[in-house]
């Protein structure tokens, strides 16, 4: 029940701040608002959230019965990778893990800073990397090296 309150919030924020009808640019910078709104209004939901994602591997029973609840997460994430342009990824699907990392990303951050107030700046710094264009296309597959 705590996790599925947990998430509702989570996934509430989210509808509220990312409308369905948004482009994906337009949707990952209000993704990236949305976390600060979030973590200043309830910061104890990054540890419930943190927590889930290491229980949930140590105990079977517990990801199926959490099923669910972290479906609808990841239809979230599905549905917004669906609106990235064709030409950043085919890959739906790892598009839509990416943007997840993206959040656990920021959700560890979260959990990790001395201070909280220190978050918005992190998500402005994550920000202005994603601007940035500072991976070149890949001349090389990853893998060999």
């Amino acid at each position: 029940a705590a996790v599925g309150h947990t998430y509702g919030i989570v996934l509430e924020r989210f509808d509220e701040w990312i409308p369905a009808e948004a482009p994906f640019e337009e949707s990952v910078d209000r993704l990236l608002d949305c976390s600060i709104a979030v973590m200043r209004a309830d910061p104890t939901l990054a540890a419930m959230i943190s927590t889930v994602q290491f229980e949930i591997r140590r105990d079977p029973s517990l990801a199926e019965d959490l099923r669910p609840t972290l479906s609808r997460f990841r239809s979230f994430f599905d549905d917004l990778a669906r609106r990235a342009p064709h030409a950043m990824s085919a890959d739906r699907r790892a598009m839509s893990r990416a943007l997840i990392t993206l959040v656990a990303g920021l959700n560890s951050q979260a959990l990790l800073l001395p201070d909280s107030e220190d978050f918005p700046e992190v998500v402005g710094a994550l920000r202005a990397l994603l601007r940035s264009g500072t991976c070149p296309p890949r001349t090389h597959d990853p893998v060999d090296h």
